[in-house]
């Protein structure tokens, strides 16, 4: 039996997945490799029916015989012929026309037909755009609506290295972007535990606990206990004015100052009057300590890390 080695099996695929593109580039309806038709603007656009609901649960939802009459053309009607025609390059090839005028429309129809790669792809270009005070509130509230996680990092790089310029023109900024403005300087904790257990909190340091713990080269410890974690070697004067952290229903655990102003980790039914809440502890999973395990505290600055 002969076998084709990588190479080989990749080029093979590749020109094929090529001419299969080219004949949806042709529109030509005499090849008889169509069974599909868009209309888009007055417009139709030929496409082949597989190919297309392969990669889209959306499309194939749209296109089913629930949804659909038999020789029927599907309208699009919120999207614009060009952009339409270049999505479905990109499914044909894995490459399409993207500039900074259609991007953004592009990553809102990656999210709607849950085309990941798609989103992807277009999240890669976006991310070459140049920032600048004038659309960074518009970048941010974008890559937020799309959960575009590795431009959205770019954008809080980018807030942190301007913090001082950007804040000279808040007035033109809305109310949730100056928030986010107010907490770029914030310090995050995260706590792990020796099963990947992870949660973290985020607060206004005016205890000066991320550059104790920056000193230490680590801030780890075993304990038996499985409700609470001291770190005996960071202590911290007790501020005078009362927390603006309450104890809440749904909260499970909080960092806090003990009376003896020791840093303590302490699930909530350790709570107690005397302590200085500092921060809500969250997991996006069920965090737990497990007795003689390690638990590692780290710190973050809040405009560089998400934990």
């Amino acid at each position: 039996m002969l076998s084709s080695n990588n190479s080989d099996r990749q080029f093979y695929f590749y020109e094929m997945h090529k001419e299969r593109f080219e004949i949806f580039k042709s529109q030509n309806l005499e090849n008889d490799c169509f069974d599909i038709t868009f209309e888009i603007e007055g417009k139709n656009l030929h496409a082949n029916k597989y190919t297309i609901i392969s990669v889209s649960e959306t499309l194939k939802s749209m296109l089913s015989d629930r949804w659909t009459t038999k020789d029927e053309n599907v309208k699009i009607e919120i999207y614009s012929y060009e952009n339409f025609y270049e999505f479905l390059c990109f499914i044909y090839s894995g490459n399409c026309n993207v500039t900074k005028e259609n991007v953004f429309q592009f990553i809102d129809m990656a999210e709607f037909y849950g085309v990941s790669y798609f989103k992807m792809f277009c999240e890669k270009f976006l991310s070459t755009l140049e920032l600048t005070i004038k659309n960074i509130e518009e970048m941010y509230e974008f890559a937020d609506k799309y959960s575009l996680t590795k431009f959205m990092k770019s954008i809080k790089k980018y807030i942190c290295q301007n913090y001082d310029e950007i804040r000279c023109f808040s007035k033109d900024f809305k109310n949730s972007f100056i928030e986010l403005l107010s907490t770029v300087h914030d310090t995050r904790v995260k706590i792990t535990n020796n099963y990947n257990s992870v949660i973290f909190g985020t607060f206004k340091d005016i205890f000066g606990i991320r550059t104790a713990i920056e000193k230490q080269k680590s801030c780890s410890i075993t304990r038996k206990n499985t409700t609470i974690i001291r770190f005996s070697k960071l202590k911290f004067p007790i501020p005078s004015i009362k927390s603006s952290i309450k104890k809440m229903k749904g909260v499970d655990w909080y960092l806090c100052l003990e009376n003896d102003g020791i840093l303590t980790f302490k699930h909530h039914s350790k709570i107690e009057r005397s302590d200085f809440l500092i921060a809500e502890m969250k997991s996006k999973t069920e965090f737990f300590l497990i007795p003689n395990t390690e638990s590692l505290l780290n710190v973050y600055s809040n405009c560089f890390d998400d934990l």
